[in-house]
């Protein structure tokens, strides 16, 4: 089964009943990975598992919640007890939808939080604790464009902002304990993907998730050692890094600011500095059609 590259170890992945996660279940597993196909949707994980199984690979399906505290405790206790710890996550289950703010509804902002943030940070958690045990392991967060600021997908966005920041802290957190920590913003046409949504100038997007999947099976596996904490963009054609937040330049200082002085501030200095609203607006569409569907792969 593939080239080998996660030979021994356990890759747990979330939201791999479908699209991308399970693509990522299936490359790794390919790569020599035993994989825990975990979907909330149980016949889907079942379904993925066969899948993986068929061709000869190695994988265990999981019906668990990420956004249920007990059950990502029994998850990673089972992975632990049965199949001797976890030594990759790869933290892909996530819902989204469109709303402008006057259309938003408190349910669903809630859930995107619950399955988005807690999600993630529920399952990072247990699984980073258990590889500091086992003196190293990979995390690979999934977030997304949209993060950058998309018209429409404000929550979304929100939560995706999340992970990005969730994986720089963790990074730090982990320099000293042999875990890396790693974020990808994926491109591919899944079920997420709204209706008629196109790349940059109207470029169609890779509508074959496996394309994305390599660089996930990379970042699991010892070849990516030791890079941690970058955030990469990328849609099984083009590879990029997405830049981290920082504090701009030129920094002004008074021993006290008035009013008076920040009109001349932002008149004087900064009125040519200031950044873009959002991210390339001519990529956001009017959100709607399905209930439940998002920009996440995007």
């Amino acid at each position: 089964m593939g080239n080998g590259v996660l030979v021994g170890k356990v890759v747990v992945v979330t939201g791999a009943g479908a699209g991308l996660g399970r693509a990522y279940a299936r490359h790794a597993a390919a790569a020599g990975a035993t994989v825990v196909v975990n979907d909330v949707n149980a016949a889907a994980a079942e379904e993925t598992t066969d899948e993986i199984r068929s061709v000869g690979g190695t994988a265990h399906a999981s019906g668990h919640s990420v956004s249920d505290a007990a059950a990502v405790r029994e998850l990673f206790e089972w992975v632990e007890s049965d199949l001797g710890g976890v030594d990759g996550l790869v933290n892909n289950a996530g819902v989204g939808y469109g709303a402008f703010p006057w259309e938003e509804e408190t349910e669903r902002m809630s859930r995107s939080v619950a399955v988005n943030v807690l999600g993630t940070l529920l399952c990072g958690a247990h699984a980073i604790t258990a590889m500091v045990r086992r003196g190293g392991g990979s995390v690979v967060n999934i977030g997304s464009g949209v993060s950058l600021g998309v018209r429409g997908r404000a929550t979304y966005a929100a939560t995706k902002g999340a992970v990005a920041s969730v994986t720089y802290a963790w990074a730090l957190d982990c320099l000293d304990k042999g875990v890396r920590v790693n974020n990808v913003s994926p491109v591919a046409v899944t079920g997420m993907t709204p209706q008629g949504f196109t790349g940059p100038g109207g470029a169609a997007l890779n509508d074959d998730p496996g394309k994305v999947a390599p660089l996930i099976t990379w970042l699991l596996s010892d070849l990516s050692a030791p890079m941690t904490g970058q955030t990469l963009r990328f849609d099984g054609r083009s590879l990029r890094l997405i830049t981290h937040p920082r504090l701009g330049e030129p920094e002004l200082r008074r021993p006290e600011w008035t009013v008076e002085d920040l009109v001349t501030a932002f008149d004087e200095t900064f009125s040519d500095l200031l950044e873009p609203i959002g991210w390339d607006l001519t990529r956001s569409p009017r959100p709607g059609g399905v209930a439940g569907a998002g920009l996440g792969p995007v």
